[in-house]
């Protein structure tokens, strides 16, 4: 679990990836489910998105466990200063703080509906209009432009500095 110099080990790229298969599948699933699937017909999208919320709980248990026992934190990438390191450093915390967010509002809802954390019992209908639901959608807004802001940021240093994606086991994107 240590990083080299230059680049993070591969558990830490793992974890990252998988973190991005979650966070699309979440994404996909959400956006389907409340805005293009007839309520009638989302009960399989509602429970899959119940069941890989679940796993996005864990999967960001082991995340932060494994943050915290990484030897030789990569810093910011070189060239980074004033608002760009500030955007980079409140970007990679809020990675971790909003989808914490999003969980606990997520649970809340599953709680405050009488659902218990059982996909199975997750129907449309049975979600009530309880109070985590609005934190829950303006979360889900806040992630996608934290995601958006990690990847333009990402890719404007990856073609105007130097090999970020490098660092994140995608070094055949060299600039």
């Amino acid at each position: 679990m240590s990083n080299s110099s230059k680049t993070y080990s591969r558990l830490t790229i793992a974890l990252h990836w998988i973190g991005v298969v979650l966070f699309l599948l979440l994404l996909t699933g959400g956006t389907l489910m409340t805005d293009f699937i007839p309520k009638a017909d989302a009960t399989t999208p509602y429970r899959g998105h119940v069941t890989f919320g679940l796993l996005t709980a864990v999967y960001l248990v082991v995340r932060i466990v494994a943050r915290a026992m990484e030897k030789n934190r990569l810093s910011a990438p070189a060239g980074l200063a004033g608002w760009n390191l500030t955007l980079y450093n409140a970007i990679h915390v809020l990675l971790y703080v909003v989808p914490v967010a999003m969980i606990f509002t997520g649970v809340g809802m599953l709680l405050l509906s009488g659902l218990g954390l059982s996909p199975a019992n997750v129907t449309p209908d049975a979600i009530g209009n309880v109070a985590p639901r609005g934190g829950h959608d303006i979360f889900s807004k806040i992630m996608i432009l934290l995601v958006l802001l990690h990847v333009g940021g990402v890719l404007r240093y990856q073609f105007t500095k130097g090999d970020i994606l490098g660092r994140m086991g995608m070094p055949w994107f060299k600039k």
